[in-house]
């Protein structure tokens, strides 16, 4: 029989083909061909191929609640509902709704890039994917993991249970409605055992159930050399804190023993109690169990044990701990006689006094049954823990405290779970067992890292090929590649000896704290000063990232002849930006960087003096301001976009070009001769150069000279048309610096004014500048987003209106992602004017202090996914920039913020409205951001992508 496959979708079906018309051998090279036939499966398909999934299960929700009724015997139609079903449909959302960014190709290392060698990381699907579930959840646990195989591109067969015949029949006759058998296939016990299944010879599995028939599923698949994925059982442990409460913990752990009547993979088996606690956990335990079920026999909502055999062993395991001196207490109902084998329901039971050597104590009881243990110090528990195999998942109930760390560091766990039930289950947490719990994670990103295969790509048109320095013949150029290694080694072996004198990395530290101050000291590589210097021009960002990695929440370097500590948490970020306790002086610390070129700006002004000139600038900000600004600021983009070039195009050269004659319009409110407008573009731009000056002296043609003689031609401008802007003053910032004032009449005098406007200059033109060209990459690179925003745009006039500016939401969302990403201001530097403490860190005065906004913006301990571009991640369901306020400061941080974020949000937003409507911004999808470093935030290369009139 042939099987066409689909290549696109869903295609009508002119004959359903069905798993049972085919042998296994058959149905799996059917999709093995159509594996190979559709090539990598496109984001489109495979969201439809998950759709169908979903549909499947919700269009038959109610049956297959009825069809595990029938299988058990009883079962609550809730739990059904939910805990099969539901718990499916959210994870195929969560696939459905990431696997865009997850398939992007990574890149490994940007240092591979700048040695000529262009290197990548695709995320293939494997191929042809079995899944076996088990009876307890066999929705849940069989189509989790098969939703994540189809979200990362593969086929799929799955062999639900044969225990639950009655539901596996309803989904098996339901399935070739919703899929043709080469791509997913739902496989009976009319093609035979499990056995048989899990000998074909797939490109990966995935099995749940126990450990011993887990074993030999692994057994097969290594056969084959098959790569499989083991989530197998275990007993759980639950330690309850001597600092809990006794009687919600007995609530909470009784509850969940209780949930499927035991028959869960994840419920606690044994629970250690504090030995004065032991009577009252106990009681507790029985009382929440008979409030909860007056009558079992009869009672829907207890569900039944799957079988006899399983209902048997049971009660074996109870009895046999009886007999050798346990105690059981069972919360059997008044008038009802249970166990009852008619209905396999066995009364929630707990066993005290439980003998070393009992069934009991080694066997996973997947039933209603809870052992309790006191212990006197929680050592006990820990030690009786990792005597025994490794569990899925401990539980803890109590406070977070040492008790709990000690536990945690002590024992080996797939999960810990404190002070709740199922919590790891969550899409967004892996899910997994280890050691005889388990091998392998799913669940979310997970389930579609398990499924796919990390491909290096590597493409190098470097010079130097490895082949000549690794192949022979040697010669003169192989002998000195030997002695480079034999010195390498040398260097790397002695680098392991002081590593292990200092117990870890080589390290260094940048001041002794006090005696008895109970101060850390700041440890950093130490470096020396041109090392550093080279480090921060060639690789900034990932030394940020290797030291986040490395050091924690601090460290230091010894940039521009001074040590200088990076803080690269939120929390370090508000205690120095906020500066609650004036420890630290902005002036001091940017003036030795920015100063040459901007001085006296707002930005390196400390305390009274910034809260007052703070006050002036806010009103050149205002709303109202910020809507007459925005007049001008169309005007502009309107007449660049019309004349924008069409081919491949340096987004870096455009956006600069606008951002200039806006600030030229809207700051300035100018209208200057090209000849004056090009001297003043030139001398902004000789200032812009002494920020990455390594030589600071004014030698004749040196960067820093440059700087300087820019600076003097700028203060020449602004001096020139300042008496003008004070007589006959416009509505241009400019003009509203030379008129503002305080509610006590202060106001700016001529040379603050000219210190304010360059600076102003320099704020508005290259931070917008990189702020608008990350913008432009990334929806080129993203054409789904650019359809977003463009189709926002489409719905608004020619030239966006202020009162239209909030409907622009999807552009909100990319703008504060990309400004996460590639943050324009790049550092927040201070200096410390006293002896002080940072996150338990000892800083000693003078000491240069900088936040490092990409640090923030990429630590993994604040964002998800940190080096995704995810613009949902700022959506209303999301907001992940709400775990701290200083998770996101693109712009600066606390009373330094800069004062023109809305101005700079105000002008990308026009200037992309505009553009996004006449034309299309493309680059290849595995186009990389690759940073300048010797400037602030903008691309290597211009940012060049390609431009396509609509």
């Amino acid at each position: 029989m042939t099987l066409e496959p689909r290549t696109r979708g869903p295609a009508p079906h002119i004959e359903i083909v069905t798993p049972e018309q085919l042998t296994l051998d058959e149905i799996l090279e059917a999709q093995k061909r159509a594996f190979v036939a559709e090539g990598i499966p496109t984001l489109e398909v495979r969201r439809d191929r998950l759709a169908r999934l979903g549909a499947l299960l919700g269009d038959n929700a109610s049956a297959i609640a009825d069809a595990l009724a029938e299988d058990f015997g009883s079962r609550p139609r809730a739990l059904s509902l939910v805990g099969d079903v539901q718990a499916c449909l959210i994870d195929i959302a969560e696939q459905r709704r990431h696997i865009g960014k997850w398939m992007a190709e990574s890149r490994p290392s940007r240092l591979l890039d700048m040695a000529g060698i262009r290197a990548r990381v695709r995320h293939d699907p494997l191929g042809v994917v079995g899944v076996i579930g088990p009876w307890n959840f066999p929705l849940q646990l069989a189509f989790t993991p098969a939703a994540a195989a189809l979200a990362a591109g593969n086929r799929v067969m799955v062999r639900p249970s044969s225990v639950t015949e009655h539901t596996t029949g309803l989904l098996a006759a339901a399935a070739p409605d919703y899929f043709d058998v080469s791509e997913f296939a739902l496989i009976t016990s009319t093609h035979g055992g499990g056995s048989d299944f899990s000998k074909l010879k797939f490109d990966a599995m995935f099995f749940t159930g126990s450990p011993e028939v887990g074993a030999s599923v692994a057994t097969d698949a290594a056969k084959n050399l098959v790569p499989v994925t083991l989530e197998l059982g275990g007993k759980n442990p639950v330690v309850v804190d001597a600092d809990a409460d006794i009687d919600r913990a007995a609530k909470l752990i009784g509850a969940a023993r209780v949930t499927n009547s035991g028959q869960v993979c994840l419920c606690p088996d044994y629970v250690f109690v504090p030995e004065q606690h032991v009577e009252r956990f106990v009681a507790q335990l029985l009382e929440t169990w008979k409030s909860a079920f007056p009558s079992i026999l009869k009672n829907p909502d207890y569900t039944s044990i799957i079988n006899d055999s399983n209902y048997n062993r049971i009660n074996g395991l109870v009895a046999e701990a009886v007999s050798l001196g346990a105690t059981a207490y069972s919360a059997t109902p008044l008038g009802e006689t249970l166990p009852d084998a008619g209905t396999r329901k066995i009364a929630p039971t707990v066993l005290t006094g439980v003998r070393p050597g009992s069934k009991i104590e080694e066997t996973e009881v997947f039933g209603p049954v809870l052992t309790v243990y006191p212990y006197a110090d929680i050592q006990q528990p820990i030690d009786f823990i990792s005597a025994h195999d490794h569990p899925l998942t401990l539980y803890w109930h109590g406070p977070r405290n040492k008790r709990f760390d000690a536990v945690v560091e002590g024992t080996r766990s797939g999960s810990v779970q404190a002070n709740d039930f199922l919590i790891n289950m969550l899409p967004a947490m892996p899910f997994g067992g280890v050691g005889k719990s388990g091998m392998g994670n799913y669940h979310g990103k997970y389930g579609f890292e398990t499924f796919t295969h990390s491909r290096a790509v590597a493409f190098s048109w470097s010079p130097v090929k490895f082949t000549s320095t690794i192949a022979p013949p040697y010669g003169p150029l192989g002998n000195r590649m030997q002695e480079m290694a034999t010195s390498g080694l040398a260097r790397a072996y002695r680098g392991v000896r002081d590593a292990k004198k200092q117990g870890g990395h080589s390290r260094k530290i940048l001041a002794t704290p006090p005696a008895g101050s109970g101060l850390r000291a700041v440890e950093g590589s130490g470096n020396p000063q041109l090392v550093a210097v080279i480090e921060m021009l060639l690789r900034r960002q990932e030394r940020q990232l290797d030291a986040l990695e490395r050091y924690g929440d601090l460290t230091f370097y010894n940039d521009f002849g001074r040590p200088m500590v990076s803080v690269m948490t939120p929390e370090g970020a508000e205690l120095v930006g906020m500066n609650k306790f004036r420890n630290y002086a902005a002036g001091p610390g940017w003036d030795p960087l920015i100063g040459v070129s901007f001085k006296r700006g707002l930005l390196l002004m400390d305390f009274e003096e910034h809260r007052m000139h703070r006050l002036i600038f806010q009103q050149a900000f205002t709303s109202q301001q910020l809507k007459g600004y925005l007049d001008g600021i169309n005007d502009v983009i309107i007449d660049h976009v019309a004349k924008f070039p069409i081919g491949e195009v340096e987004l870096v050269e455009m956006v600069r070009a606008i951002a200039f004659d806006i600030a030229a319009k809207v700051f300035l409110g100018l209208e200057l001769p090209e000849p004056e407008k090009h001297e003043l573009h030139r001398a902004f731009e000789d200032a812009l150069t002494g920020l990455s000056a390594i030589v600071r002296k004014p030698i004749p043609g040196g960067a820093w000279m440059k700087a300087i003689n820019g600076r003097a031609k700028l203060e020449e401008f602004f001096n020139k048309y300042l008496p003008l802007k004070r007589a006959e003053p416009g509505a241009d910032l400019f003009s509203s610096l030379c008129t503002a004032s305080d509610e006590d009449g202060h106001s700016f005098s001529d040379e603050e004014i000219v210190d304010h406007m360059i600076f102003l200059l320099f704020a508005a033109h290259d931070t917008t500048t990189a702020a608008m060209t990350t913008v432009g990459f990334y929806l080129a690179k993203y054409p789904e987003w650019q359809e977003r925003v463009r189709k926002q745009s489409l719905r608004l006039g020619l030239a966006v209106q202020y009162n239209e500016l909030g409907e622009m939401s999807d552009f909100e969302l990319v703008f504060k992602e990309c400004l996460r990403l590639n943050p324009p201001v790049p550092a927040m530097v201070r200096e410390a004017v006293e002896d002080t403490e940072l996150l338990g860190y000892y800083i000693p005065k003078g000491t240069l202090v900088s936040v490092q906004p990409f640090a923030v913006h990429h630590n993994p301990r604040v964002w998800r996914d940190p080096q995704t571009f995810d613009p949902e991640r700022f959506a209303a369901d999301r907001q992940e920039e709400r775990v701290h306020k200083m998770a996101w400061m693109p712009f600066g941080v606390g009373v330094h913020k800069c004062i023109g974020l809305h101005f700079a949000q105000l002008e990308a937003k026009a200037f992309f409205h505009a553009l996004l409507r006449q034309y299309d911004l493309s680059v290849p999808a595995d186009t990389p951001w690759v940073p300048d470093y010797k400037t602030l935030g903008l691309p290597r290369g211009g940012g060049r992508v390609q431009v396509r009139a609509r």
